[in-house]
């Protein structure tokens, strides 16, 4: 690392025996400028990694911050209102920080101040470090675009966003809990987050995102990908109400079971859905395909349902 420290705080959740995070932190060590602080959010880290970290990693400005083991969105929240930088760059504890991204992403927002966050194109890697491919997530301002609101654009620990904007829309937040993994919340977070300002995405490679079978997103493909549905449903009308709504739906394990009721049940509230201004025809069909019919759609349905009607 070179210079002076900037005023950007890293940011990497970490839990178990974080396998990879070795890996994470002497990629920062090669970065082009140093961060002001590198937080790493202990939620249930084990103590030979803290150790490990304490003994290895004396010459980073490292900080651990305990957490309360709630999940990433505490984690994060936790970490959010414990940083001093002007600039948060998050990073995922398996993942890798290429030389210039840290400078590139700085230099971004510095140039275009109302864009809030800036993410980056990120190089696909697995569990012993061999380049699988290259992501192709759309370059430019990309909040603009009207898929932005329909799918997550940004690889998020590949942004680095302004500290300020994140405080402003209330940190994250979780909109959907399945077995204790929080679903969706960056996709949450994007679209609070351009509602004040613009989000943007560069044309170059700046992080090394690794794939792994403990990856929450190849665990839980198929909720994750409902609870993205849920949450772009929630972003297109909760702006339009002053009231505050916690519309977070928990689902535990457990009630991943059958439920031949809940058809019938669905089947009678269609025509609710048919007038509603959401995808929740298209939400129907992906979830009757991908899980079936449970009582995991039932709690997600009723409660959209019940939102709707609510604003009716």
């Amino acid at each position: 690392m070179q210079g002076s420290n900037v005023s950007i705080s890293v940011l990497i959740p970490a839990r178990g025996n974080a396998q990879y995070l070795d890996k994470t932190l002497v990629s920062l060590r090669g970065s082009s400028v140093l961060p002001l602080e590198i937080l790493i959010i202990d939620d249930g880290l084990n103590q030979n990694v803290l150790q490990r970290i304490s003994e290895d990693f004396l010459d980073l400005p490292i900080q651990i911050i305990n957490s309360d083991g709630r999940g990433i969105v505490s984690a994060l929240n936790t970490g959010l209102s414990a940083s001093r930088g002007e600039f948060i760059a998050r990073l995922d504890a398996d993942d890798i920080v290429y030389p210039n991204r840290l400078y590139a992403q700085l230099q971004f927002l510095k140039l275009n101040t109302s864009c809030l966050a800036v993410g980056s194109q990120v190089v696909y890697l697995d569990e012993n470090d061999r380049e699988l491919g290259f992501s192709k997530y759309p370059v430019g301002l990309i909040s603009d675009l009207d898929l932005f609101y329909k799918k997550c654009l940004v690889a998020h620990p590949s942004v680095m966003f302004r500290r300020s904007s994140a405080i402003d829309i209330g940190g994250y937040r979780s909109l959907m809990k399945y077995n204790e993994n929080d679903l969706a919340e960056d996709f949450d977070f994007w679209i609070r987050m351009s509602r004040s300002g613009d989000v943007a995405n560069l044309s170059d490679p700046l992080t090394g995102y690794r794939l792994h079978a403990n990856q929450v997103t190849a665990r839980l493909g198929g909720p994750t990908a409902i609870a993205t549905l849920y949450a772009e449903a929630v972003g297109k009308f909760e702006h339009k109400i002053n009231d505050k709504i916690d519309f977070t739906i928990v689902v535990s394990y457990s009630e991943l079971n059958d439920s031949p009721y809940v058809k019938n049940l669905i089947k009678s509230q269609l025509g609710i859905l048919k007038y509603s201004h959401f995808r929740l025809e298209s939400a129907l069909l992906f979830i009757n395909k991908e899980l079936g019919f449970n009582l995991f759609l039932l709690k997600f349905l009723v409660k959209l349902i019940r939102k709707i009607s609510d604003l009716d």
